[in-house]
C-alpha cells in the first residue's frame, strides 16, 4: 500500500489542497476532486480508494457525548510523562467496564488492553496504540475543559489520541467482530 498524504486542507470548508502518493503530488479543488482521483486510473495516484468514503458507524455517533467527555476530562487533568496516574486510571477503569483484559503498571503508568474477536484468540493479533502525556506548557484559553494544572497542557493532541482509541476499544468490545485479538 502506498502512503497517501493530503496537504493545506482544514474541515468543515474544504476549498483546496494537494494529494502527494511518494514524490507525485497534484493539486485539487475540493474533497470530491480529491476522491474521485483516487479512485481513478491516474497511474500516479489512482486505484488508492477503491470504494466510497467511510461511513460513520451508527453506533460509534451514539456515544459520540461520552467520547467528547473523556477527552474534555482528560485534557481538563494533564499530566505528563510517566506521571499519568489519573490518566491511566481512567483508561484501565473504561477497559474493564467494556469487558476487555486490562494489564497496569507498564513502565509505572502504562495500560494495556486485550480484547479477543468473537472467534476467541487465533494468533492473529494487531496493536492500537496512543500516547497520553502532556506537555510543560501553559494552557491559555478561556475553554470550559481547558487545563486545571499550572503549567501543563495537552496541546499535543494526546488527549484526542487516547479518546479515540478508547472510541474504538469501546465499539470493537461491543461488537467483537474481528479474527484475532487486539491489544490496545
Amino acid at each position: 500500500m502506498r502512503p497517501v498524504t493530503l496537504e493545506g486542507w482544514s474541515p468543515p470548508s474544504i476549498q483546496s489542497f494537494s494529494v502527494s502518493v511518494g514524490r507525485d503530488r497534484a493539486p485539487l479543488a475540493g474533497w470530491g476532486a480529491a476522491v474521485d482521483l483516487l479512485r481513478s486510473d491516474d497511474s500516479r495516484f489512482g486505484k488508492i480508494l477503491t470504494s466510497g468514503p467511510m461511513p460513520i458507524i451508527n453506533r460509534i455517533a451514539e456515544f459520540h457525548a461520552d467520547m467528547t467527555e473523556w477527552r474534555h476530562q482528560i485534557h481538563a487533568h494533564p499530566e505528563t510523562a510517566f506521571e499519568e496516574v489519573q490518566t491511566s486510571a481512567l483508561v484501565a477503569a473504561k477497559l474493564g467496564e467494556w469487558g476487555i483484559e486490562v494489564h497496569r503498571g507498564l513502565a509505572g503508568t502504562g495500560v494495556v488492553g486485550v480484547l479477543h474477536g468473537a472467534g476467541g484468540p487465533n494468533g492473529r493479533s494487531i496493536g492500537l496504540r496512543a500516547d497520553m502525556d502532556a506537555l510543560n506548557m501553559t494552557e491559555e484559553n478561556g475553554f470550559a475543559h481547558a487545563s486545571r494544572i499550572p503549567g501543563k497542557m495537552h496541546a499535543c493532541g494526546h488527549d484526542g489520541h487516547t479518546t479515540m482509541l478508547l472510541g474504538a476499544a469501546r465499539y470493537l468490545a461491543e461488537t467483537r467482530n474481528f479474527d484475532g485479538t487486539v491489544n490496545f
